[in-house]
This record gives C-alpha cells, structure tokens and sequence, in this order.
C-alpha cells in the first residue's frame, strides 16, 4: 500500500467506526435512555469497530499475486492491470474477496468463507459506464460498474476514484475486437 492508499484505508475505516458507533449509541439511547451510557458505547464501539477494520483491511492490502493465483485468475493473452481487496455487493449482503482488471475483463472472486461464494467477470466491451460513489452515502469507498442491457454491479474498494479511472482507461485502450 502507498502511503495515500493507507491515509485513505486509515480514514475510510475512522468514518466507518463513527458510523458504528453513533448508530449503536442511538440504540443505547433509544433503549435506556441514559445519554452518558450512549456516549460511552458510542466511542466505545466506534473505535473498536474502527480499529478492527483498520487492522483487517491492512491484513488483506497485498496486491502482489502470486504464479498460481495468476494462472487461476488470467486467460491466455490477458495482462493484469489493477488488483485489490473488494467486496461485492449481492442483494443485502457484502461479499468479500478480490477485484482484478484486465486487459479483457473485470473479474471479482470470491473469498471462499462467504456465504456467496461467487466468482464473476464483466467484459470490458459490456461496461458502460463506472463511477466512484459513497457507500451508504458517507463512505467514499463505493465504486458502481453500469454494465450493458442496464445491470449495476456495486463494489466497496479503497482508491473508488482511482479504480474508476483505470476501468475507463482499460475500456478505451482495449483492442477493437473486445470493445464491440
């Protein structure tokens, strides 16, 4: 991870834990009524919350791949281009594991743990249009994939901005015959 990377994980997880915990201290709140309870669970748990986040996401940061990844992961003929730790969005639940791009596709795999284990890929030449967004409307790390025919594919990433930019990037590079 580059150092704006980590800034970027570092706040995405602190605005995440805020969250956290300012809707569990809401509960508290609703549910006893004591104020100074509510602060107390709401700091608490933010920065448990948080911190656990943090610690994850650094867990998980390694782009490098390995042969045998790379193997499973590419065609013949395709280069990777950007890889990171994402989840992906399927119905309510958020499942996680790897986005890849490539010269040919976006691909997304899952981690074998999830209740959705899933391993799907997009057609550079099917991607209409892509755009960083904010997760639950505070959190810019959400990334929307508009795909042909009017399906949107969500994803949450670090770096939405610059993982929107490298997609459209790949599309308009890619060779005639993958673009349509």
């Amino acid at each position: 991870m580059t150092a704006p990377d980590k800034s970027s994980a570092l706040v995405a997880a602190l605005i995440a834990g805020a969250v956290f915990g300012v809707v569990l201290g809401g509960v508290v709140l609703i549910a006893s009524g004591d104020v100074g309870r509510a602060i107390v669970v709401a700091i608490g748990t933010g920065a448990v919350f948080g911190g656990l986040l943090a610690f994850v996401r650094r867990l998980n940061s390694s782009g490098a791949l390995d042969d045998a990844e790379a193997a499973s992961v590419l065609d013949e003929g395709e280069q990777l281009l950007h890889v990171g730790v994402a989840n992906h969005f399927k119905g309510i639940e958020s499942v996680g594991g790897r986005l890849y791009l490539t010269t040919q596709r976006l691909r997304f795999r899952s981690h074998r743990v999830n209740i959705r284990v899933h391993d799907e890929w997009y057609p550079l030449e099917s991607v209409v249009r892509v755009e960083a967004a904010r997760t639950l409307g505070i959190i810019p790390n959400g990334l929307r994939v508009h795909l042909a025919g009017g399906a949107v594919e969500r994803f949450v990433v670090e770096g939405n901005a610059a993982w929107a930019e490298r997609i459209e990037r790949a599309r308009q590079s890619a060779p005639a015959a993958v673009q349509g």
